[in-house]
């Protein structure tokens, strides 16, 4: 949970959290704490991507270096072996950099719809906490009334209701937005899978493929090692949480 919007969401939770708590009713900061989207790492990987994209246009320049420099040799079958060598690895070299380059113009997409999609859901967080009615609500629950006065009374079942139906319309949004965020994520995965470099390059082309599954491999260990898991999540909440452990969502 490092999306700044998301964090400002979690934030905005904290009384309608205490006050749910006090009904029985599921944590909503919690449920922030699985909006699981750190912009960090897909810029890690397009960072990386990036630089085996430099890499492969300098091995790239050097084939056709060598291709000019064999094409002003001798003539013979020994030197037209030589230069179809190389033309096969220049050709190998550009499909390569083509694959790449697709790559981190769809990641550098995702990454923008990932961002559009978690800021618009803090932003719809932070509407439902803020809003006059709830606020309302969730001070009258939290600070309690006297019960033996009837309009007292109407008057507390009426903010516990609006701030049960706050809660839950929190943990939905957090549901769904996280469900399109993995949708998301998975396609961007499998595109990278599916960037692997082409068996058989030469071996400048190893050298900038091995770049490319290098990003990969840092971006795999960021999303499945970096990541908090739902319950350390859940753990971190309750410890920074104002009274921290009340009732979890249940």
């Amino acid at each position: 949970m490092s999306h700044p919007e998301v964090m400002k969401a979690y934030e905005s939770c904290q009384e309608l959290a205490s006050a749910a708590r006090q009904i029985g009713q599921e944590n909503p900061a919690t449920a922030v704490t699985t909006i699981d989207y750190r912009p960090e790492d897909v810029e890690a990987f397009i960072t990386a991507a990036r630089a085996a994209l430099d890499q492969l246009d300098e091995a790239i320049d050097q084939e056709k270096a060598a291709l000019a420099e064999q094409s002003g040799a001798s003539e013979g079958s020994a030197a037209d072996a030589a230069r179809k060598e190389i033309e096969a690895d220049l050709a190998e070299l550009d499909e390569e950099r083509r694959r790449l380059a697709a790559l981190i113009s769809e990641a550098e997409t995702v990454e923008g719809k990932l961002d559009a999609l978690v800021t618009a859901a803090a932003q719809k967080i932070m509407g439902v906490t803020g809003s006059p009615e709830v606020s309302a609500g969730v001070k009258l629950v939290l600070e309690g009334v006297l019960f033996d006065n009837p309009v007292a009374v109407e008057g507390i079942d009426a903010a516990e209701e609006i701030v049960s139906q706050a809660a839950i319309a929190v943990i939905k949004m957090c549901l769904e937005v996280q469900d399109e965020v993995d949708r998301m994520e998975q396609g961007l995965e499998a595109m990278m899978a599916s960037s692997e470099p082409t068996a058989g390059s030469g071996s400048d082309s190893a050298s900038a493929g091995g770049a490319t599954s290098e990003g990969e491999a840092s971006e795999g260990e960021a999303s499945e090692g970096g990541a908090d898991s739902p319950d350390t999540q859940t753990g971190e909440a309750q410890a920074s949480e104002p009274g921290g452990g009340g009732q979890q969502g249940r």
